[in-house]
C-alpha cells in the first residue's frame, strides 16, 4: 500500500488490490442488527485474507484466519459472500495445492431487529480434486459466543 501527498494537501491511500474497497448502508441505530462473522483458525500456509461481502457489498475485510467482525446491518434477510483471497504461498512441511485468487462461499441469514445473527466460516482442502474450498455454516444465538473465543476481534466498516 503505498501513500502519496497530493498539491491540496490531501493524502491519497491506494488500496491493495486484493482488498475490496469497504462501504456499508447507514442502519437506523433503532433497528440496527449486528451480523457476527467468525472465520476459523489456519490459513493452511497460504498468505491470504478474508473479504466479508452483505448483499453483494463489500463490509469488512479480515487480514488473518482466527478473527471475528461485527456488522451491523438492517433487520431481514441478508445474503453474505465469504471469500478467501490469496497471493502467494508459504513454505511448509506439506505440499499444498497451488492456489491464487478467490475462492467463496454464500449463504443467507436472517437478521431480526436489535439482535444478532452470526456465520462460521473456515477454509478446507479437498485432496481428491486438488483445490481449497470455503465453508460457511450459520450459527445459532447460543453458539457465537463460544465461537469467538480466542479469536482476535477486526473492526468492520462503518
Amino acid at each position: 500500500m503505498a501513500l502519496a501527498t497530493a498539491s491540496s494537501g490531501c493524502t491519497v491511500v491506494e488500496l491493495a488490490p486484493d482488498r475490496p474497497a469497504l462501504r456499508g448502508p447507514r442502519v437506523d441505530p433503532a433497528e440496527v442488527s449486528e451480523l457476527v462473522v467468525v472465520i476459523e483458525g489456519g490459513s493452511l500456509g497460504y498468505k491470504a485474507g478474508w473479504a466479508i461481502y452483505v448483499d453483494g457489498v463489500a463490509r469488512a475485510w479480515l487480514p488473518t484466519s482466527a478473527s471475528f467482525t461485527r456488522i451491523p446491518v438492517k433487520p431481514g434477510q441478508h445474503e453474505v459472500t465469504i471469500a478467501f483471497r490469496t497471493r502467494t504461498l508459504d513454505i511448509v512441511l506439506i505440499p499444498l495445492p497451488p492456489m491464487s485468487g478467490e475462492v467463496k462461499a454464500k449463504r443467507t441469514v436472517a437478521c431480526e431487529a436489535q439482535s444478532r445473527c452470526a456465520l462460521k466460516a473456515g477454509i478446507y482442502i479437498d485432496w481428491q480434486r486438488s483445490f481449497l474450498i470455503v465453508d460457511a455454516v450459520v450459527l445459532e444465538d447460543g453458539q457465537v459466543d463460544a465461537e469467538m473465543v480466542g479469536a482476535r476481534f477486526v473492526e468492520p466498516d462503518r
